[in-house]
């Protein structure tokens, strides 16, 4: 068997004329470049697991003040006590995520990944944002515990669950 592509350049580009008409610069490589130093993109990996709680305050909290300038962010995270991966995407203030019909695996490394593109990006903020929600494996209560808990502004008594 050959290892050479079969693919033609045209089948993968499609018809180059079509992109010089929507932007007649396109292929000028004489032609002045913009670019803005302030758009920068970062990204982390790291073991353990988050509380759900902290991690869902913290990302309302970079949406409402980072928002505008956000262009795009992504992760999979593992959230203490469960056991299916949660995904998060992104783009400015628009978030979307949950938690996602895939277990992590019986020997699988739990593990927090993420990315963040965007204009003059915190990148340490966001680290240490995502790490300050880190917490152990454990949950506070066992599954079925007897709680209290707060409904709006009244406590409650209810059994805790995952």
């Amino acid at each position: 068997s050959s290892s050479t592509p079969t693919a033609r350049p045209r089948e993968i580009l499609g018809d180059i004329g079509r992109y010089r008409e929507m932007d007649p610069e396109f292929l000028n490589t004489e032609g002045e470049h913009e670019h803005d130093n302030s758009v920068s993109s970062t990204s982390a990996k790291f073991e353990g697991f988050l509380n759900v709680k902290k991690l869902n305050m913290w990302i309302s909290d970079i949406i409402q003040e980072m928002g505008a300038n956000l262009f795009r962010y992504k992760g999979v995270l593992s959230v203490a006590g469960m056991d299916e991966k949660f995904v998060f995407q992104g783009v400015g203030m628009l978030f979307s995520g949950g938690f996602i019909n895939a277990k992590w695996g019986p020997n699988e490394t739990r593990e927090n990944r993420f990315v963040f593109i965007g204009k003059d990006l915190d990148k340490e903020g966001l680290l240490k944002g995502f790490k300050e929600c880190q917490c152990s494996e454990q949950l506070r209560f066992k599954i079925g515990d007897k709680v209290r808990a707060r409904v709006g502004k009244d406590m409650a008594e209810a059994r805790s669950s995952r």
